[in-house]
């Protein structure tokens, strides 16, 4: 908090990135019924390889480091749905059933680390940051939902009443293995070895009695299984009560069933056993003012709950952001409360122009903290419930045609668009209490912005051509939350400028895209 530098590190990264994707969708319509059957694949493979320069001024030493990340991922979804429009009571009946795969593979992430002492002329390797890690995590999801829609007639207008439930079902297995390299006997250690350089110091010849050994660390917590359920059912009404006052309202009520197994690290098994039950209600009202101009009020109550890696106990040390995670069996779901009001006007086809304001409760919020226990070097983050938080925010948006520039099909063809959002986040914690009573912490939630920008520019001609400019900025917002020891630690704001180029080919049956990302450049602080 004084301002001195813990440690002082330049890296030099090298990223290689592939991405390969595929879809097919089908579809069968007759008359009154439709089913269609739709498939996603994707595989990406990354590849970052960074050496790291600087000093650690904890340690007194001078820190030579070198990492190989290796990541591969693979997504696959397939979903079967129909649409099927009923003779009896002209109902509508929608049904869906899924399934995804998203697979997570590491091989052979491996990191060395030389240190040199303050005044000293040696230069040698840290055994305990010198490490190959594997990983492989497969996560499966089935899922399954109908509903039927139920046409009527109240007060000389057409209704609408919809129910029906869903089920989403998860398995997540994750395995890891770690190995680091130590010397195999003291006594018979060749002190000379410590000092080969980096891309020589692990040759086969220098493994035996009187140089390194394999050291298999693995640890207890660094294995996990989860299963998740949630059934669902629910209610919907879609009532116009007159010309001008339309209400959808309605309830969800969930069931949801969590469970993980694991060890601690004096292996004790864990087992996380959730089961929870979630009224969910909502209520939407519009009030049109006339054919132009809207008033919208909405309540709802929503829930976030935990994921598998957040609730288990296995601890991570990620070396490129230099920091540790862990997770925290003891999680519990968070509630919310969300309330928004908002005042519409549609000047005509393609224009909006819309103000309004929301306010969002959170019960017992997840937020990623730093562990009391850390290093001043050796940072470990963890998520844990705060007691509650709030958010208040104010909202812009408009949509205009630029026609009013001038009279020329040019400005007919193009269109501005942008949102500003203004908000305000507090959190209050169970460990910082007064008088037994939980206290404001003074900052806002870790991850919130105190402002969003959003604008752009696009041209579109009826041959098919789209070009569209698109600028972005948020606000600093909390990256990683500190303690009495570490301050806060912010992202600063950067400008994100993009440019998107398509046309429309084939006689409109193919397009091609030209897209510029992060024009500006701007540095990521």
């Amino acid at each position: 908090n004084d301002g001195t530098p813990i440690f002082q590190f330049e890296d030099q990264q090298n990223r290689y990135q592939t991405n390969l994707g595929a879809l097919i969708n089908l579809t069968y319509s007759q008359k009154k019924n439709k089913i269609s059957f739709k498939n996603i694949y994707n595989r990406f493979y990354d590849d970052n390889y960074f050496v790291r320069g600087g000093v650690n001024n904890n340690r007194n030493q001078n820190v030579d480091f070198y990492s190989s990340f290796l990541n591969q991922r693979n997504f696959f979804s397939s979903q079967l749905e129909g649409d099927h429009q009923l003779s009896i009571a002209k109902a509508k009946f929608r049904w869906n059933a899924g399934y995804s795969l998203v697979t997570r593979d590491q091989p052979d992430l491996r990191t060395q680390q030389y240190t040199q002492a303050f005044g000293s002329n040696i230069k040698q390797i840290d055994p305990d940051d010198s490490r190959r890690f594997w990983s492989d995590l497969q996560d499966h999801t089935i899922t399954a939902s109908g509903a039927f829609t139920i046409p009527f007639e109240l007060f000389g207008e057409k209704q609408n009443f919809k129910f029906g439930g869903s089920t989403i079902v998860r398995f997540r297995d994750f395995q890891s293995r770690i190995f680091r390299y130590r010397e195999a006997s003291l006594p018979n250690f060749n002190d000379d070895l410590v000092s080969v350089p980096y891309d020589q110091i692990f040759n086969r010849n220098n493994f035996g009695i009187n140089g390194y050994v394999m050291d298999d660390f693995t640890g207890n917590s660094d294995k996990y299984f989860g299963i998740s359920a949630i059934n669902a059912g629910f209610l919907m009404f879609d009532n116009k009560l007159s010309d001008k006052v339309r209400l959808v309202w309605g309830g969800r009520l969930e069931f949801f069933e969590q469970y993980l197994t694991s060890k601690d690290v004096t292996a004790k098994r864990i087992n996380v056993n959730t089961e929870t039950y979630d009224f969910l209600p909502s209520v939407n009202l519009t009030y049109s003012i006339n054919t132009t101009q809207n008033i919208r009020f909405a309540a709802f109550q929503t829930v976030a709950r935990p994921e598998f890696r957040e609730i288990a106990p296995f601890q991570f040390f990620d070396y490129e952001s230099n920091y540790g995670v862990s997770g925290n069996p003891d999680l519990k779901r968070t509630k919310i409360l969300n309330l928004d009001l908002r005042y519409e006007i549609y000047p005509r086809a393609g224009e909006a122009f819309t103000i309004g304001a929301f306010y969002k409760r959170f019960t017992d919020p997840i937020e990623f903290r730093l562990d009391p226990g850390s290093n001043a070097d050796r940072r470990l983050y963890f998520y844990q419930n705060a007691s509650e938080a709030n958010t208040y925010g104010a909202e812009l948006e408009i949509r205009k045609n630029m026609d009013f520039l001038g009279d020329s099909k040019f400005f007919d063809n193009m269109t501005a668009f942008g949102n500003f959002t203004y908000l305000f986040s507090d959190v209050s914690f169970p460990d910082a209490t007064s008088a037994g009573q939980s206290i404001n912490s003074n900052r806002p939630i870790q991850g919130q912005s105190p402002y969003l920008i959003n604008g752009g520019l696009q041209y579109s001609t009826d041959n098919g051509l789209n070009a569209t400019v698109l600028y972005n900025r948020i606000g600093p917002r909390l990256a990683l939350v500190g303690n009495g020891e570490f301050p806060d630690i912010y992202e600063r704001p950067r400008h994100l400028l993009d440019f998107q180029l398509s046309k429309r080919i084939l006689n409109k049956k193919g397009e091609l895209k030209l897209t510029f990302s992060d024009i500006l450049n701007n540095e990521i602080y």
